[in-house]
């Protein structure tokens, strides 16, 4: 998981948490308003020293998903100022 975390991170990719998972397998990119879905260590292979992910859905959200998205892109953005 650290790998996985690191690499989206690195790319931007918000992690999209819950109280029901640890490990999140959801992430969102403001910046591109991309969400990957199903990004999981079943879901990611080694090729070569590189991470390339597998059977992950992605989508660009609108309506009330990029709203909620955003708003919580918004609040738990890394580097995020503080009032």
């Amino acid at each position: 998981w650290a790998e996985i975390k690191r690499w989206m991170s690195e790319r931007g990719f918000i992690p999209v948490r819950s109280d029901v998972y640890d490990d999140p397998t959801r992430w969102y990119n403001p910046e591109q308003n991309l969400a990957l879905f199903d990004v999981g260590e079943s879901n990611v292979i080694h090729s070569d020293g590189e991470l390339v992910p597998i059977d992950i859905i992605p989508m660009q959200p609108d309506g009330a998903l990029l709203d909620f998205l955003s708003d919580f892109a918004e609040k738990n953005a890394p580097n995020r100022a503080t009032p």
